[in-house]
C-alpha cells in the first residue's frame, strides 16, 4: 500500500511540473528500500546532532559577527554552495537559490524561518539557516574552505542567536562531505542524534 501511495504521489508531483523529488529516510531502514523500489536513488548522507536544552551557555558577544539573509544574498548564497558542495550534489540539488532562499512563509506552515550570512570583503564566507518550532531549533550551514578553521566560531554565532529557545533542544544537520563540524559539536555539547540518507528521484525522461 505505500508503496502504491509512493508512486501516486510521484505521479501527481510530476504532472505539477516539479522537476526532482527529495526525502532523508533512515540508514539502512524499510523506507530506504521501499523507495530504491519507487526509483529514488542515495546521493548523500546527513548526520544530525542534539543539544540538550541548558547544556551551552554562549559567549556574551560571539567573534563572528552575522547578519539577516537579504534578497540581494541571491548571487553570493550562489557561489557559496557552489565552493562548498560536490559537484555531483550540484547537479542533482540544482541551484543555491531554491535552497537556501527564505520565502514568505505560507498558510498554515508551522515553524518560523530565518537566515544569516557571514560576509567579509563583500564575498560571503557561511550561510545559516535556522527553523523553530514547538519541537527545537534545526540548524544547516554553508561554509567556505577556507574558513573551515572557523567552524567554532561560526557554531557559537549561531547557537547565541536561537539560545533565546534554551528551553527547546538543538538539532544541528551536517552532510557527509562537511569536514570538520564532527569534532567542533562535540566540544560544544552535541550528541548525535541519528543519520539519515538524502534520495532523489527525477521526473524528467531522455527524449
Amino acid at each position: 500500500i505505500w508503496q502504491r501511495l509512493l508512486t501516486h504521489l510521484c505521479i501527481q508531483t510530476a504532472e505539477r511540473g516539479n522537476l526532482r523529488l527529495f526525502a532523508g529516510l533512515p540508514v539502512d531502514s524499510e523506507e530506504l528500500q521501499l523507495f530504491k523500489n519507487v526509483g529514488f536513488a542515495p546521493y548523500s548522507q546527513e548526520d544530525v546532532f542534539q543539544l540538550t536544552p541548558g547544556l551551552y551557555g554562549p559567549a556574551a558577544k560571539p567573534s563572528l559577527a552575522l547578519r539577516p539573509q537579504r534578497s540581494s544574498d541571491g548571487w553570493g548564497l550562489q557561489k557559496l554552495y557552489g565552493t562548498s558542495t560536490p559537484r555531483a550534489v550540484q547537479n542533482i540539488e540544482g541551484l543555491a537559490q531554491g535552497q537556501w532562499a527564505l520565502p514568505n512563509r505560507r498558510w498554515g506552515e508551522q515553524g518560523r524561518r530565518a537566515g544569516y550570512v557571514w560576509e567579509e570583503g563583500g564575498d560571503l564566507l557561511g550561510a545559516l539557516y535556522i527553523r523553530t518550532g514547538k519541537s527545537g531549533c534545526w540548524i544547516r550551514t554553508l561554509l567556505h574552505p577556507d574558513a573551515v578553521d572557523e567552524a567554532e566560531a561560526f557554531a557559537q554565532a549561531a547557537l547565541s542567536i536561537v539560545s533565546p529557545k534554551a528551553d527547546l533542544p538543538i538539532y544541528f544537520a551536517i552532510r557527509q562531505y562537511e569536514i570538520g563540524w564532527r569534532a567542533v559539536l562535540t566540544d560544544l555539547g552535541f550528541e548525535p542524534h541519528t543519520s539519515q540518507t538524502l534520495v532523489v528521484k527525477p521526473m524528467t525522461v531522455k527524449i
